[in-house]
């Protein structure tokens, strides 16, 4: 489910199969309480005194930090399962989305920990505040308190909504995007909510006039009352309005397209027989990087995906040598993909791309690396055990099979005792050292 449920909660159970995997992970579904809570209060420093970032519907968000590494600020989402009621399959299902978004424009999802109450989900901290204090001088204080109601569809305040409700707040940010005003205002939270039942808005206000008809048509569409007849998601990337970007940003890319920088392709090509575990914290490390020592491999990515789909494929990084003057064998280009391929899409997503051509030198610390360490230490013993390597993968979003557990094993238990030392653990980081160029 891409989420470490302590309703779920792996054990092991040594059952003998053949002498290439002897263990198998099982599924057990009675919950234990708290686990969820005190496994994140492991990692991270959470408690009574925590700041609240913002409180929605179902929960509340709060700023935390990695207890071995408080340079490591993170977002931790807590939603009250009892609030949640019929809603909870929708957010695991919305935790299992999050594991295969991975994208430089997309916030950045970590982790999610689970108990008997609550749902917890780290994420990317966003240090810029909330995107109306930046747009809009207007402010209710009600926002705070009750989240952001301004979002929400009329049919939302009802209970009865689907998917459509998104493309009405995603109409709610285009309208202030473009104008700088929130289409409904009011001095309290009830007001507001009974001018969006009503659900007439204005396009006429001064603020619009330079605003294209292409894009207030788009409005129009997505701030349609009636949720049958409002434009789909699929539809909307199809509007005309978007037709006119696309062009400009294809006109664009021809006239700045770069070559991709050998070094880049170096490190992509090294980057083979690398282990699930070395590929699973090499993944993590990116996530805790800074943004000065990502941007240059990140504007590289983004000019290797040149339909922003957040994936490169084969074909994009083919054409992206041939500009280069790079010429190497297509089955070598497959190669590539998949030894950086951490998650099986048969494509290179963001943080696999950083995780086989960032510079481990010049990120890796000791705050990071013990971080790290505990994340797959999942119970504090010191040392790595297969139980623990199942349940970190887990809690990332990454199932293994007992097989991928043995080989791991094999591969990183380098004095043959059944579990992986710090030293041991230490030694991923040195081999990607050799692995990756300074950039």
């Amino acid at each position: 489910m891409g989420c470490k449920n302590s309703s779920n909660i792996l054990e092991t159970t040594p059952i003998k199969q053949n002498e290439e995997s002897s263990y198998i992970y099982q599924l057990h579904t009675e919950p234990r309480s708290h686990l969820g809570v005190n496994e994140l209060k492991y990692n991270y420093r959470i408690s009574e005194s925590t700041k609240v970032l913002g409180a929605g519907q179902f929960g509340k968000v709060f700023l935390s930090e990695s207890i071995a590494d408080p340079s490591f600020k993170v977002a931790i989402k807590v939603l009250n399962k009892v609030k949640l009621k019929e809603h909870i399959d929708s957010i695991r299902e919305e935790v299992k989305i999050l594991t295969k978004l991975d994208h430089p424009n997309i916030i950045k999802y970590y982790e999610t920990y689970d108990d008997v109450k609550y749902i917890y989900m780290v994420m990317e901290y966003c240090s810029g505040g909330e995107l109306f204090d930046k747009i809009l001088a207007q402010k209710n204080s009600f926002f705070s308190e009750t989240g952001t109601p301004l979002f929400m569809a009329p049919e939302v305040f009802d209970g009865d909504y689907n998917e459509k409700c998104d493309i009405w707040s995603l109409g709610i940010l285009l309208y202030c995007l473009v104008s700088g005003l929130l289409p409904f205002i009011g001095d309290t939270a009830g007001e507001v909510m009974r001018k969006i039942k009503k659900g007439k808005i204005s396009l006429k206000p001064k603020e619009f006039q330079n605003v294209t008809n292409e894009c207030k048509d788009l409005i129009n569409k997505m701030l349609t009352f009636d949720s049958y007849y409002r434009i789909s998601g699929k539809d909307v990337l199809k509007h005309p309005w978007f037709m006119i970007f696309d062009q400009q940003i294809l006109l664009t890319t021809q006239i700045n397209d770069k070559s991709l920088d050998e070094n880049i392709l170096n490190n992509l090509r090294k980057f083979r027989g690398v282990s699930t575990l070395r590929k699973a914290v090499m993944n993590i490390l990116v996530k805790m990087a800074s943004n000065e020592h990502i941007e240059y491999l990140r504007e590289a990515f983004i000019d290797l995906d040149k339909d922003s789909s957040g994936f490169i494929t084969a074909a994009q990084l083919k054409q992206a040598l041939i500009n280069a003057k790079i010429y190497i064998k297509d089955d070598e280009i497959e190669k590539i993909i998949n030894e950086v391929d951490f998650n099986g899409a048969k494509q290179i997503n963001y943080s696999e791309f950083l995780a086989a051509t960032i510079s481990v030198k010049k990120i890796i610390t000791e705050e990071k690396f013990q971080a790290i360490f505990k994340q797959f230490d999942t119970d504090g013993s010191g040392f790595i055990t297969r139980q623990n390597i199942a349940e970190a993968m887990i809690k990332i979003g990454h199932k293994v099979s007992g097989q991928e557990i043995d080989d791991i094993m094999n591969k990183h238990d380098i004095t043959k005792n059944g579990i992986i030392s710090q030293k041991e653990f230490r030694e991923i980081f040195m081999s990607c050292s050799n692995i990756t160029q300074s950039q």
